[in-house]
């Protein structure tokens, strides 16, 4: 037996080596190694702690990144920033010249519409020409995509382009801003309802009060119409102008749908949806009889003077000047010089699909939405400036102040939330790595447009020839085995 002096030892020894909860030490899980080299883009849209994920707490998170951002950019991401600028900068200018073009022109709306498609179609295929006679970038199973697929988004782009110019003369440009964001609810909506998309909560917050922005700049022209700032922002015009945001939604969901696990060179696709573009634009003709249009209406037998006109107007030739200018007349023709800023905006909008995919491809689409952003505000108030408007400089009203700053915190927590959404799709269900999300042609004041499609990838030489023959109408030969290497004597 232990005596009792030996337990009392044991005990004593027992208290003596047991640590208390304050000096006990738990191991932790060693953590895998990260990379120190941090993107652009991922610094801007570093997750937040889980309790500062909601309205204001999330704008402050998204500013504070971009801030940290610059600071943090290497100098090999130089070239980015040079393209980020020319983005911002490309983007405003095509905001306005496209708002000078529709102002110079007062009285041709569908001419316009029409021109501004036209330019384009020979400029995409002869890229496209250019491609399949030097490269391979373009196979011949692009060629073979159903053509009908391309019609049916080239009228969407007609309906939405016509509306778009229609509405723009007497939409300031400043509403035509505010307006245009109206396309990222419709397309929210859209997607949701027909592809079964899933948002995150910030987006869908962000998209409510983007809508609520476009209503506190619209409803003070329905309540107060008579009010001197309308006398070229007029209601019925603003709503001709976002109706064409209607036609730019369903075309996002059906190119999602169109596109799928098919690998389609982008200057293909636009060289095509531009000229069934251009083609139904021609069916469209009618609408510039509806009466609703009001002064700006004309009959059936003036629309082919009135085509006729809008050329001669473009060549700096006036032809309405008797019976306009005055209450409920259309405006009188002042065409000279009309055709720079149709030129300028032309080059404006070229630059600036240039540069959509130059950020792109050297930074990322989270950089390109960044400046899209940015050019809300910063294309509002240029409006506003004599020295870029000119005669046309527009008033800035307290309700486009609100809206502005309520479609701007808007439009950051959809920005926002959607990278957020990103990440926790990532996890759950991981994006197809052979599929990619490439720009399309954006026009006009329209937001930029993606497409996804399967990645391109080169075709080796048995593709070539299995193509080739069966282009044929022929079975394709066996691959040939190498021939064997003869051995000399003596040697092995």
């Amino acid at each position: 037996m232990v005596s009792e002096k030996a337990k009392d030892d044991m005990k004593q020894n027992l208290l003596k080596n047991t640590r208390s909860p304050a000096e006990l030490v738990i191991p932790m899980r060693s953590q895998p190694t990260v990379s120190s080299k941090v993107t652009f883009a991922d610094n801007i849209y570093a997750t937040p702690p889980p309790h500062k994920r909601q309205g204001i707490s999330a704008v402050k998170k998204f500013f504070s990144n971009i801030k940290r951002s610059f600071l943090n950019m290497e100098a090999s991401q130089g070239w980015l920033l040079v393209y980020v600028v020319g983005l911002l900068l490309t983007s405003i200018g095509n905001s306005i010249f496209f708002k000078k073009m529709s102002s110079a022109m007062p009285n041709y709306p569908y001419f316009l519409s029409q021109m501004s498609t036209l330019v384009y179609v020979p400029i995409f295929f002869g890229i496209v020409w250019y491609t399949m006679r030097f490269t391979e970038n373009i196979t011949p199973e692009m060629t073979e995509f159903p053509k009908m697929k391309f019609f049916w988004m080239g009228t969407l782009d007609a309906v939405s382009g016509l509306f778009m110019l229609f509405g723009g003369v007497y939409t300031k440009g400043t509403t035509q801003v505010v307006l245009m964001q109206g396309v990222i609810p419709l397309s929210l909506a859209a997607t949701v309802i027909f592809l079964k998309v899933k948002y995150h909560k910030l987006q869908y917050s962000g998209a409510f009060f983007i809508i609520l922005g476009v209503v506190v700049v619209v409803l003070p022209k329905f309540l107060w119409p008579d009010q001197k700032s309308t006398e070229q922002d007029l209601l019925l015009f603003n709503v001709l102008f976002f109706i064409s945001d209607v036609p730019q939604a369903i075309s996002a969901v059906y190119k999602e749908i169109a596109f799928k696990n098919t690998d389609l060179d982008v200057n293909y696709l636009n060289a095509w949806v531009a000229l069934w573009q251009l083609l139904f634009g021609f069916l469209l003709v009618p609408f510039n009889t509806l009466s609703f249009l009001g002064p700006a209406a004309i009959s059936w037998e003036e629309i082919p003077g009135a085509i006729a006109n809008g050329a001669k107007c473009l060549g700096g030739v006036d032809t309405i000047l008797t019976d306009c200018g005055g209450l409920n007349q259309r405006a009188c023709d002042s065409c000279a010089g009309s055709w720079m800023p149709m030129l300028v905006y032309f080059i404006f909008n070229l630059a600036f699909n240039i540069f959509i995919s130059l950020v792109i491809k050297h930074g990322s689409a989270a950089v390109m939405f960044i400046v899209m952003t940015f050019r809300l505000p910063l294309s509002s108030f240029a409006f506003t400036m004599p020295f870029i408007m000119g005669d046309a400089t527009e008033p800035f009203t307290p309700y486009d102040v609100a809206g502005l700053f309520v479609l701007l915190f808007g439009l950051v927590m959809y920005r926002y939330g959607g990278t957020l959404q990103a990440k926790l799709s990532a996890i759950s269900s991981p994006p197809d790595p052979d599929t990619e999300e490439i720009p399309v042609l954006s026009y006009g004041q329209s937001e930029v447009r993606f497409v996804r499609k399967k990645k391109h990838k080169p075709r080796t030489h048995s593709m070539i020839r299995s193509s080739y023959y069966s282009r044929l109408g022929v079975a394709s030969p066996p691959p040939q085995s190498s021939p064997k290497t003869l051995l000399l004597p003596g040697k092995r």
